[in-house]
């Protein structure tokens, strides 16, 4: 891969981190009420854990024979993947935690939650960007400093991802097929970067495009299971995503009532 390919593909990394990022903050304000607080401590992993994965990277392209692009793209896969799954776990956090219905979740419980299941994710993401830059300095002889130019086009490219997302994506798309959007543009990725598995990669990107549709009724089957956990008496009525959270109606014993990131709102 010449010079102008590994600074895209850190643009496909900011990119793709980036809208995990918010789709993560996103999927966590909707069962955490939207504090502050949380949000900053939900920062505070995604920091450490990346910074970890950096570490382990530092180490890993120490190791001769390590297949740089490859492993990128399959960590690129994995991150997508555990987003989807932490997606669907917190919908389960009441039952996961043995919250009892109508209490609110506390900042011990969001730690004892949060922590681990942020780590797979993050981790891979912060490995991936050493791996690049490794990547990039091997190939760019004269470059000197190829972390700074690898995050140069990191920041670009997570620039983009978020006001694709703030202005396009979440008005069109749930957090799932968001993902499955991700999901595509690696499988093309990977496409490009293996002639061998072109076949495979184009196929997967294809299937998810066409289960995509599929994710709505996930979603949904999602938010009834997070808000019958809050009492049994609701029931979920309709629920949408917007650019200012996770909008629901409930009925709550014959009373419509309009839920915004699972805080009452009228």
């Amino acid at each position: 891969m010449n010079d102008a390919g590994i600074k895209s593909f850190a643009f496909i990394l900011g990119c793709i981190a980036m809208t995990i990022q918010i789709v993560l903050l996103r999927s966590f304000l909707s069962v955490f009420y939207g504090n502050e607080l949380l949000i900053g401590l939900l920062l505070s992993f995604w920091l450490i854990w990346s910074g970890a994965g950096s570490y382990l990277g530092n180490r890993m392209i120490r190791r001769p024979g390590v297949d740089i692009q490859r492993r990128i793209v399959y960590g690129l896969y994995f991150a997508i993947l555990w987003t989807a799954v932490i997606i669907a776990a917190s919908k389960w956090i009441r039952v996961i935690l043995a919250i009892p219905g109508g209490e609110f979740i506390n900042t011990t419980q969001f730690l004892l939650f949060a922590a681990p299941i942020l780590a797979p994710s993050c981790f891979v993401l912060g490995l991936c960007f050493t791996l690049l830059a490794q990547l990039y300095f091997t190939s760019a002889k004269k470059a000197t400093t190829p972390a700074a130019t690898i995050y140069i086009y990191e920041a670009m490219g997570s620039t983009l991802g978020s006001l694709l997302f703030t202005f396009i994506w979440v008005q069109l798309l749930s957090h799932l097929q968001v993902l499955c959007l991700l999901w595509i543009v690696v499988s093309f990725l990977l496409a490009w970067l293996d002639a061998r598995r072109r076949k495979i990669a184009l196929a997967a990107g294809l299937l998810i495009a066409a289960l995509s549709p599929l994710t709505d009724d996930l979603e949904l089957t999602l938010a009834k299971i997070y808000y019958a956990s809050l009492t049994p008496q609701m029931r979920l009525v309709e629920s949408k995503t917007s650019r200012y959270g996770e909008l629901a109606i409930v009925d709550w014993m014959g009373e419509k009532t309009l839920f915004a990131n699972s805080l009452k709102g009228a």
